[in-house]
């Protein structure tokens, strides 16, 4: 059975979802001396913006089940993922709220559309930057990029 550790909270009807495939979720805020032991018991670690997933609980939990790091929302700088990767662990974060700012923006811009679409590389920075000024900086510009590619 996949373990699954949620500290800040999440949408009730995912977690039933998650239960009804077979996760085992456990909801429980912990604090930072508690969080690195605590994390090593799960396979799964999901955080939204208050649980600060530092380098000392990722070597708490080397050589544990814990294989993945998510994070509920944009961004993911509550989470050293570049250590944490550095060591084996799968971090990632919901891209959905980015998205859905990508597609409003889209179809808030048809003339930049138009003209990246005929060549005009810069109409695409146009757009890329209206998404970051929405999203306050929040989001990995590489993430963007791919997600403005895919609706345009």
């Amino acid at each position: 059975m996949i373990r699954v550790l949620v500290t800040d909270g999440m949408d009730k009807n995912a977690i039933e979802q998650l239960k009804k495939k077979g996760f085992q979720v456990t909801e429980q805020h912990y604090g930072c001396e508690e969080l690195g032991t605590a994390i090593a018991q799960y396979d799964a670690l999901v955080v939204r913006s208050s649980t600060q997933v530092r380098s000392c609980h990722i070597d708490q939990a080397k050589g544990s089940r814990l294989k993945l790091i998510l994070r509920g929302g944009v961004g993911i700088d509550n989470i050293d993922a570049e250590y944490a990767e550095k060591n084996g662990y799968i971090v990632s974060n919901d891209t959905g709220k980015i998205e859905d700012v990508v597609k409003t923006i889209i179809a808030a811009n048809p003339k930049s559309v138009a003209d990246y679409k005929s060549g005009k590389e810069k109409a695409l920075m146009a757009i890329f930057g209206q998404c970051m000024r929405e999203l306050k900086g929040n989001c990995d510009p590489n993430v963007l990029r791919e997600l403005i590619l895919k609706n345009i």
